[in-house]
C-alpha cells in the first residue's frame, strides 16, 4: 500500500458524500481510505456504510470508536490501522481538487519525499473566502521547498494539506482531549524532514462551518493551544533548534497577540493568568528560544506592536502587564 487517507468523522452527514466523492477517484489498488467515526449522533456512519457497499472494489475501511473520544484520538486511531508508505488526513466536511492525492503521491514517489504540501483554501457557503498560500513563481508542477518557508506559512500546522512518509511521523501522535491537536504532530514531522516538496495548482478545500472547533472563541481553545505549543516546543527543542526558534515566533507570539484582541477583558485576564503559570513552570525552555531570537527581529507581524515588545513583557515576568496593551 502506497498511501493511506485517514478521515476522522463526526456529525457531518451534510457533507460526507462530497468528501467521499472527492477522494473516490484516487482510490487505486495502492491507495486506501480509512474512515473513523467518533460516535456521530447523526447519519454519518450509516451514509458511509452505504457508500462502502456501493464500491466493493475500492480499498475502503470504516471503523467506529466505542465512545466519543475527540478529534485527536480519532486520528490516532486511524493511524493505527494505516498500511500506507505515506499517510495523509482529510476532514469529513472538506474536499479536494480532482486527482489531488494522485498528484501528491506521484511527487512523493518520484522524489522519495519526506513531506509533500499543497495549497489550502478557506471555503464557506460555496464561496472561496481566503486563498492565503505561499506565493511561488514557477511553471513547474512542483518544487523542492525549504523547512522555514513551510513552518512560516499559515497552514503549517495542518495535517490535511500534506502527505507524510511513514518513517517521518513515527513516534508522533495527535494530542488527545484537546481543541488544538495537530501542532505536536505536524510541526515536528515537517521540522525533521529533509526533502519537502510543494505541489502547485492542487487545492485542499477547508470548509468553514458554523460552530466548528476552529471557529469557536472560548478560553479552552486558547489554553489548549498553549498546552500543545509547549508540548511541540519541547519536541522541537530536541530535534531542530532553529525550528523551535521559528515556531515560538510563528505560533506562540501570535497566540498571545490574538488573545489580546479576541478575548473580552474577563477571559483575557483568565488566559494571561494561565499563561503566566505555564511560563513560570517552563521559564528555562521559553527563555532558551525567546532571548536573542533572530526570527523575532526579522518577522515583525505588527498585530499590536512588534514582536519584541510582547517578548520583553514575557521575559520581564510581566505577562499580566499585557492586559494594558491595545
Amino acid at each position: 500500500m502506497k498511501l493511506s487517507i485517514i478521515v476522522p468523522v463526526y456529525k457531518c452527514e451534510q457533507y460526507i458524500i462530497e468528501c467521499f466523492q472527492s477522494l473516490l477517484t484516487n482510490l487505486t489498488d495502492d491507495v486506501e481510505a480509512i474512515f473513523v467515526d467518533d460516535c456521530s449522533p447523526d447519519r454519518s456512519f450509516k451514509i458511509l456504510s452505504d457508500l462502502k457497499n456501493r464500491f466493493p472494489d475500492k480499498n475502503i475501511e470504516i471503523y467506529q470508536n466505542d465512545v466519543n473520544m475527540g478529534s485527536g484520538c480519532t486520528k490516532n486511531n486511524g493511524l493505527s490501522h494505516a498500511k500506507g508508505e505515506y499517510v495523509t488526513f482529510l476532514d469529513s466536511d472538506d474536499f479536494t481538487d480532482d486527482g489531488y492525492y494522485y498528484k501528491m503521491l506521484d511527487i512523493a514517489l518520484k522524489n522519495d519525499a519526506d513531506v509533500v504540501c499543497s495549497d489550502i483554501v478557506m471555503y464557506e457557503d460555496n464561496i472561496i473566502k481566503d486563498d492565503l498560500n505561499v506565493e511561488i513563481n514557477s511553471d513547474d508542477d512542483y518544487i523542492l521547498f525549504d523547512t522555514d518557508s513551510i513552518l512560516s506559512s499559515w497552514s503549517a500546522a495542518s495535517a490535511c494539506n500534506k502527505i507524510f512518509k511513514r518513517k517521518v511521523i513515527s513516534g508522533y501522535k495527535f494530542k488527545e482531549n484537546s481543541k488544538c491537536d495537530d501542532l505536536c504532530f505536524t510541526i515536528p514531522a515537517v521540522a525533521c524532514s529533509k526533502k519537502i516538496y510543494y505541489c502547485l495548482n492542487n487545492r485542499y478545500y477547508y470548509r468553514m462551518t458554523k460552530g466548528s472547533l476552529t471557529r469557536a472563541v472560548n478560553i479552552k481553545k486558547y489554553t489548549d493551544s498553549v498546552d500543545c505549543i509547549l508540548l511541540t516546543l519541547n519536541i522541537l527543542s530536541s530535534i531542530n533548534y532553529n525550528a523551535a526558534d521559528l515556531f515560538i515566533v510563528t505560533n506562540f507570539i501570535p497566540l498571545v497577540k490574538n488573545s489580546l484582541y479576541g478575548l473580552n477583558t474577563k477571559l483575557k485576564r483568565e488566559f494571561l493568568k494561565y499563561l503566566e503559570e505555564i511560563y513560570e513552570n517552563n521559564e528555562i525552555l521559553f527563555k532558551k528560544h525567546l532571548i536573542d531570537n533572530s526570527y523575532a527581529l526579522e518577522r515583525d507581524l505588527r498585530c499590536i506592536d512588534n514582536n519584541q515588545i510582547i517578548i520583553s513583557y514575557i521575559l520581564d515576568n510581566n505577562i499580566m502587564g499585557l492586559m494594558n496593551l491595545r
